[in-house]
């Protein structure tokens, strides 16, 4: 993936972060490392918009952004944090970022 791809979407999740979209259907998603499901670029906003929409049944979140870099965890994070999940973290791979919580 080229480092401009990368730039966008680390960019994007942060901006989704901080200004979430207003909630829309979450589609089921694919699943990626360790069970984590796959949020595509075009979904992000959707995703981030509505945290709960993606929670499993155990009460976990578990998500995979393709491509994000480690500017974005942060931010991703303390969203989680104000939408009361704990536990949280945020994992950047060489793939992407790994992100999960608990609520």
């Amino acid at each position: 993936m080229s480092m401009l791809t990368r730039c966008y979407i680390t960019a994007l999740v942060i901006f989704r972060a901080l200004v979430p979209s207003r909630p829309g259907h979450v589609p089921p998603g694919v699943a990626a490392p360790s069970g984590y499901r796959t949020v595509p670029p075009g979904e992000i906003s959707l995703y981030l918009g509505d945290l709960s929409r993606a929670v499993g049944k155990d009460g976990r979140l578990t998500l995979f952004f393709p491509s994000c870099g480690a500017a974005a965890a942060p931010f991703v994070l303390f969203r989680l944090k104000r939408q009361g999940y704990s536990n949280c973290r945020a994992t950047v791979t060489s793939d992407g970022m790994l992100l999960e919580g608990t609520r």
